[in-house]
């Protein structure tokens, strides 16, 4: 291989690794658990609907914990990848789910993007 090819290979290699790997990816829910701690949404409009009248209000939700396993593009488990534990969301995901995740800027932790249907 010579100079200036070794050369524009390592560039790519450094600057574009997502041409490599893709920065989403399936991946199917393994586990999921709900967590202790909570988040709260605020400034919300309630509306009741038995009698359609609203209300502002808020909402206190537990964030989840999820074990995924990527997927390849046919659905199958890409062994490439380690099935991913601990990732946090505020999704509320069963087992078995197939969710979208994101790999931000090419780092090793996933941001789990939504539910899919393959």
């Amino acid at each position: 291989m010579g100079d200036l090819e070794q050369f524009v290979k390592n560039v790519v290699e450094k600057l574009y690794p997502h041409l490599k790997r893709p920065a989403i990816v399936y991946a199917s829910v393994t586990s999921a658990k709900m967590r202790s701690d909570t988040y709260t949404l605020t400034d919300l409009q309630i509306t009741s609907t038995e009698s359609g009248t609203s209300y502002a209000g808020s909402v206190t939700a537990h964030w989840f914990e999820y074990s995924l396993r990527v997927l390849d593009q046919f659905g199958n488990a890409d062994e490439n990848y380690p099935e991913i534990p601990a990732v946090r969301s505020k999704l509320q995901l069963s087992a078995g789910a197939t969710v979208a995740i994101g790999f931000a800027f090419n780092t090793v932790e996933p941001i789990i993007i939504g539910e899919v249907v393959l």
